[in-house]
């Protein structure tokens, strides 16, 4: 629906994603942190949009963190289908290797002939007792870059609800993923989250961070008023009188002011 993608006022975030997107900005990790309900994911779904009608180069590969379901097996499994397996030669030569220095690998396919390509990435990441599986995770992002680097695809991800995966997750991204990004002049990584990564050494000098702030001036809220081709309640009462009204009435909270928009009878309907 066109009002879950209306923005007020980030137009300095949607210009820094334009120049991140270009081919010699030196910036490949974009952070956006805010409280709930200060319009990220509505932002994150105006960043893609964006990119789609202005930087088609790119390749998009969007991940919804939402639930603390995701782990390190499910966004290699994502981008090894968004990619295409058969293009990542040192992937698969990497999970081979990882196969063959398993523990925990001489104990399930013992008797076994064969095992396919995602059960062997399973069976590596799954937890064990001597922590091998945070190698091989190591290792396999290695891999995986390079073959990013080889096949030269401009790649844009997006990252959403950080703060809900887990913490081994997180540690991974923050301290193998991103250092590997910065190193390539390719990739791009939006993510957002009432958490986000704190930056490092190794990464911190690609990284821009924005702490989203919610839009609480009536005029900023006007074009989404004029967008949905809402009415206001009485006629004596103007668009920017009622969102003034509403502004102060909700402070700090730009999804409430949304809704109190979304709510208003269409112009179309009040004829």
């Amino acid at each position: 629906m066109l009002s879950q993608h209306l923005l007020a006022n980030h137009k300095q975030e949607l210009q820094a994603f334009k120049e991140f997107l270009l081919p010699n900005s030196e910036c490949r990790i974009l952070l956006f942190e805010a409280e709930s309900g200060m319009g990220k994911t509505t932002l994150l779904h105006n960043l893609k949009a964006l990119a789609r009608r202005e930087f088609t180069h790119y390749q998009i590969v969007s991940f919804d963190l939402k639930g603390n379901s995701i782990g390190i097996l499910e966004l290699f499994y994502k981008l090894g289908e968004e990619l295409d397996w058969d293009n990542l030669k040192f992937f698969s030569a990497a999970i081979e290797e990882c196969v063959k220095n398993s523990t925990q690998f001489n104990v399930n396919i013992k008797g076994n002939s064969f095992i396919g390509f995602q059960n062997k990435l399973q069976v590596l990441l799954q937890e064990d007792g001597n922590q091998q599986h945070k190698f091989f995770a190591f290792e396999l992002t290695k891999a995986l870059f390079k073959d990013l680097k080889s096949l030269q695809i401009p790649l844009l991800i997006f990252l959403d609800t950080y703060q809900q995966v887990s913490k081994e997750v997180q540690e991974w991204i923050e301290h193998h993923f991103l250092s590997q990004v910065a190193k390539n002049a390719q990739l791009r990584i939006v993510i957002a989250g009432q958490q986000v990564p704190a930056d490092n050494i190794e990464w911190g000098a690609f990284c821009t961070s924005y702490l989203l702030k919610p839009a609480m001036n009536p005029q900023d809220w006007l074009t989404v008023f004029d967008a949905l081709k809402r009415k206001t309640p009485t006629q004596e009462t103007t668009p920017l009188g009622f969102l003034d009204t509403v502004c102060r009435c909700y402070p700090n909270q730009p999804e409430s002011i949304k809704q109190m928009i979304e709510g208003l009878t269409k112009c179309d309907e009040a004829l």
